[in-house]
């Protein structure tokens, strides 16, 4: 008998929730077969089966989580060690234990209201749970039993979504967080998409531009390309842009690597591939891994400004909101211009105002007059 493991797929990977068993118990399998589709915290992959044989038990049933690692099936090479395999127990769902860490008066009001301590998300350094987490439940408890509501459905916190709520958690709680917004008039940078794509034959998202003009300006600004490793700030070597792809159930990053050493026609086709695969769910571990700053884009949406959080390790991240035609005074008189917000969302403890709003002047410059780094006549 063998027993099959949850693999680990990347560094950050800690568990993994059993979406399908594609094989049943009693199936024979081949070696390298996939047998079970699993969740990670980024991407969907296949289990396959290490050697040929009977998958003679299921230890992890259909939407349960466990640890990497962990022994999800028992792999019979015999069909005697079938009956043998039966007797071994299915792993119950996983249970995370929480260490109660409470303020006395937090305590004291907790006692008073009957309150289970074990219920309340602490707010304070560490996950303490402090007097005001204990008040807002108990004022959360006295409007349920006012005002009922009935749920209609329920969505397990798990997988991507359950990855982006402890990421954007800790980064929030641990980084100071300091936002710059700057307005860039888009005409030239519309007239030069217009003549790229008849160039190229080929529809160019300006998601691929801006990712070659914030190349350009990290190059420029490499103090936007960093990140703080305890007592050390650590400016990283290649410029890896991460783009926020959003899919059915949460936000994936995928990374275009060393996007200074690409041409816009190189970018153009790697940013159109890895948004498809994202809204796949088909990125490789590899496309996921090494961004060293992420952009954002609401446009589509219609979103004129709004302020992400930072992606950590990284020191910064670009929100980028529509273009829309707006009056704005031009050499002395009113047009209507096609307007574009930028936010820069930054680590004060990394990057300096003056130094932030030079970066953010940088792309806003670029997009304004982008002929000369596009090297396409005006």
């Amino acid at each position: 008998m063998r027993e099959i493991i949850l693999p680990r797929l990347d560094p950050e990977m800690k568990e993994g929730t059993i979406l399908e068993w594609i094989r049943k118990e009693g199936d024979a399998v081949k070696k390298g077969e996939p047998i079970a589709e699993v969740e990670g915290e980024k991407v969907i992959f296949e289990v396959e089966a290490p050697e040929s044989g009977i998958l003679a038990r299921i230890l992890v049933n259909e939407g349960n989580s466990v640890p990497i690692a962990t022994p999800i099936a028992i792999l019979a090479e015999k069909e005697e060690e079938v009956a043998k395999a039966m007797e071994v127990q299915v792993r119950a769902p996983v249970k995370e234990e929480k260490t109660l860490r409470a303020s006395p008066a937090a305590r004291k009001i907790a006692i008073e209201h009957g309150v289970d301590l074990a219920k309340i998300d602490g707010s304070g350094p560490g996950g303490r749970i402090v007097k005001l987490d204990v008040l807002k439940f108990v004022e959360e408890m006295v409007k349920e039993k006012v005002s009922p509501l009935e749920v209609e459905r329920v969505i397990p916190l798990r997988g991507i979504r359950k990855t982006i709520a402890e990421r954007m958690a800790s980064s929030y709680r641990t980084i100071p967080h300091v936002a710059i917004t700057m307005e860039v008039n888009m005409s030239e940078a519309v007239k030069l998409r217009e003549k790229m794509e008849g160039m190229m034959n080929s529809k160019i998202p300006f998601t691929a531009i801006l990712t070659e003009v914030l190349a350009n300006a990290l190059g420029k600004h490499p103090i936007l390309n960093a990140t703080l490793d305890e007592d050390q700030i650590k400016i990283f070597k290649d410029i890896n842009v991460g783009i926020a792809v959003a899919v059915e159930d949460g936000l994936i990053v995928p990374v275009v690597h060393k996007a200074d050493e690409k041409n816009i026609t190189e970018i153009t086709s790697i940013v159109k591939s890895l948004i498809q695969k994202a809204k796949e769910r088909r990125l490789s571990v590899e496309e996921l891994k090494g961004g060293t700053f992420t952009i954002t884009n609401l446009g589509g949406f219609g979103v004129d400004v709004f302020t992400p959080i930072i992606n950590p390790p990284q020191a910064a991240i670009l929100g980028i909101g529509r273009i829309a035609e707006k009056p704005r005074f031009l050499n002395g008189k009113i047009e209507v211009l096609p307007v574009m917000t930028l936010t820069l969302n930054f680590d004060h403890r990394i990057i300096d105002g003056a130094k932030a709003a030079e970066f953010l002047r940088e792309i806003k410059n670029l997009l304004e007059w982008p002929y000369d780094l596009f090297m396409i006549p005006s």
